[in-house]
């Protein structure tokens, strides 16, 4: 935020003076990649927040902005935020008037940001100090206007990579064949194969908390779907690659934790037994409102298929996304 406000004093001072303007837009292209705004929606994290917030200014890239938006927290998150706002001009708290859930959090964030990049991160997960400068410098490198990176998670204590994992590990393995991406590559650059190839076979390597994209990618697709309870970050970034190409970092910048009060990561679905799931009523809830958000975002995803002209063949991509549609259903009928 330093060089963007010295940037903009300098445009207030000398904003008649077009010799002095031209070059100043000249240096700002060429030389300064813009301010991001970090988006942080919370709701009663206050046992993680320091972590998260700390995270953000352990960055390697120093010119960012932070945005807090606490989403009706009883706990004691206000007087942790006061905190950092009395040593730091870098952060914002906003609180919003009615509970939103975590995506009109998001929008309350990106209403509120000034970044021309925008970066997304939870209140109970943390980032690594080379996330934002090395995602900047992948979209400066490509051009593209959104990019992710791998991550780490967290199960209770016990962290591992994404790739050690057999699933993510084979659809690592088959971009070279599927998307003509080495997994080797510091970069995978994709292409306009990307997002059918998400739609056919689940593929996955866009965490909303690796993500970083410009503000016009963004507001493109009118932000986060305030109707969904869960699933919104995925709807999101169906609209968000359905639009644009994506360019991944091939590195760790992020570590997910799983806790009890997540909707999604609240068990280790690997590790845990189907009937232990059905007896315990929090997670049956929780189960059952990720499985309606999914057929929601299935259903919706249709439609986006059927007007993409990243979508070749859009019968087959139906028909996988009615059977995932029926999965569900008949799986919720069981709950």
């Amino acid at each position: 935020m330093e060089v963007y406000n010295i940037i903009n004093y300098f445009y207030i001072s000398y904003s008649k003076n077009v010799v002095i303007l031209n070059l100043l837009n000249c240096f700002k292209e060429r030389y300064i990649i813009k301010m991001v705004s970090v988006i942080m929606p919370t709701f009663n994290r206050a046992y993680s927040l320091e972590r998260a917030i700390n995270s953000v200014f352990c960055q390697s890239y120093r010119d960012w902005e932070l945005i807090i938006v606490d989403d009706g927290s009883m706990d004691n998150t206000k007087e942790i935020v006061e905190k950092y706002l009395a040593e730091s001009n870098k952060i914002r708290f906003i609180k919003n008037n009615r509970k939103k859930g975590p995506a009109g959090a998001r929008n309350t964030g990106i209403s509120s940001s000034k970044g021309e990049y925008i970066a997304f991160l939870d209140s109970d997960d943390e980032w690594m100090p080379n996330h934002l400068e090395e995602c900047l410098n992948a979209l400066k490198t490509t051009g593209y206007e959104v990019c992710s990176a791998l991550w780490k998670e967290n199960y209770y204590g016990k962290v591992a990579e994404i790739e050690k994992d057999v699933w993510y590990n084979s659809i690592f393995d088959k971009m070279l064949p599927c998307l003509g991406i080495n997994r080797r590559e510091k970069l995978w650059v994709f292409d306009d194969r990307l997002f059918e190839h998400i739609i056919m076979t689940g593929f996955y390597c866009y965490h909303i908390n690796t993500v970083v994209a410009s503000r016009k990618a963004i507001e493109r697709v009118n932000g986060f779907n305030e109707t969904y309870d869960a699933s919104e970050d995925l709807e999101f970034m169906f609209k968000l690659i359905e639009q644009n190409n994506l360019v991944t970092v091939n590195s760790h910048h992020f570590i997910y934790y799983y806790g009890y009060d997540n909707i999604y990561a609240f068990i280790n679905r690997n590790e845990v037994e189907l009937n232990e799931i059905l007896t315990n009523k929090d997670y049956v809830k929780k189960l059952s409102i990720n499985l309606k958000n999914k057929i929601k975002l299935f259903k919706e995803t249709k439609e986006l298929v059927r007007t993409s002209n990243k979508v070749i063949n859009k019968k087959e991509a139906e028909m996988v996304l009615n059977e995932k549609i029926f999965i569900r259903r008949k799986f919720l009928l069981g709950v």
